[in-house]
Formats: C-alpha cells, structure tokens, sequence
C-alpha cells in the first residue's frame, strides 16, 4: 500500500510541474474529466492484466495502449487539439495510471485476494 500511496503523490507532484511547464489549466471541467478518463483506463488496463492471473500476453496490454493512444490522438485531431504538448499530458496519465494499477494489484496480491501462483513481482 505504501507504493501505491507513494505512486500517487509523486504523480501529483510531477502532475504540477507537468502542468506547470506545459502551461495547461487542469481543473477546468473538461480536462478533469479527459484526464480522470485516461488515467482510469490506464489504471483499468494493467489491473485486469494483473487480475486474469497473466495468462494474457504482455502484448494485449501493448496492443491496448497502441489502440488507446492512435484513438486518442483522432479525437484530439477532430477537436483541433492535437500538439505534442498534450500528447505528453496525455500518455503521462495513462502511464500514472498503469503504475497505479500495478501497485494495486501487487497489494491485492500480498492481501490474499488474488491467488495466484504464477503472479510476478
């Protein structure tokens, strides 16, 4: 749980240097919800991994995110958004999230709640 917790406060931190260097308002309702999007789907993505005991290749995860990113960068195009800036912005979240996820299931792990054998650290 400490590196779940330690995750998400240092993704904060770095959430305002981010920002901070980007120049982008994150607490506008819009990007609030885009983000909490991103980062939930990436969190989302590496716990169902983790939760279907692995028997799932590391390339669905990696064909997701390709998926995830390729979709992502269309519908910034549509809207007249799309510059390298919130790219970055955007893969930071889905990989905070990722992180996230990972550290969850690896406490989930460690409490019993998956049993799984073949579960790497």
């Amino acid at each position: 749980m400490k590196k779940l917790l330690a995750t998400i406060v240092f993704g904060f931190i770095l959430l305002f240097f981010i920002d901070t260097a980007f120049k982008i308002d994150g607490l506008t309702q819009e990007m609030l919800i885009n983000n909490s999007v991103r980062f939930f789907l990436g969190f989302l993505l590496l716990l169902a991994w983790g939760w279907s005991k692995q028997k799932r290749k590391y390339k669905v995860f990696l064909y997701s995110f390709i998926i995830f990113i390729i979709s992502d960068a269309i519908f910034d195009y549509e809207q007249d958004i799309l510059d390298l800036e919130m790219m970055l912005h955007d893969l930071f979240f889905f990989f905070w999230g990722a992180i996230s996820g990972y550290f969850f299931v690896n406490y989930l792990h460690y409490k019993k709640t998956i049993n799984s054998s073949n579960f790497k650290y």
